[in-house]
């Protein structure tokens, strides 16, 4: 591939990619603005929203060095299995955060009794 497929290809993903980015810098500015806002919950949002970006420009370039190196296709697959794993774990690292924020406080939850 070419180097200006290459950069177009990189200015593409972190133009698709960027709404995370936005997302974990609305998250900081909530951090420190907002005391009464939960902080661990926050913090799990933001390390979440980073990490999906991070691992996208990380497939980038390890793709880009495979590339490079020519390397075969099993390579190639088994490095797209693993990003996408990757990539699961971080959209599930983000939800769960965004879940814990938004989960009720409640203590009496129905069907359980109080003791």
């Amino acid at each position: 591939m070419s180097l200006t497929t290459r950069l177009w290809t990189l200015i593409t993903l972190c133009l698709w990619n960027i709404p995370w980015l936005v997302i974990a810098a609305i998250g900081i500015v909530t951090f420190f603005r907002n005391k009464a806002a939960p902080r661990a919950p926050l913090i799990v949002q933001i390390l979440g929203a980073v990490s999906v970006f991070a691992v996208a420009v990380l497939r980038w370039l390890v793709l880009w060095i495979l590339d490079a190196t020519n390397a075969p296709y099993t390579i190639y697959s088994d490095t797209g299995t693993i990003f996408n794993f990757l990539g699961f774990l971080t959209m599930l690292i983000f939800a769960i955060g965004y879940g814990w924020e938004k989960l009720p406080k409640r203590k009496n939850l129905p069907g359980f009794p109080v003791r």
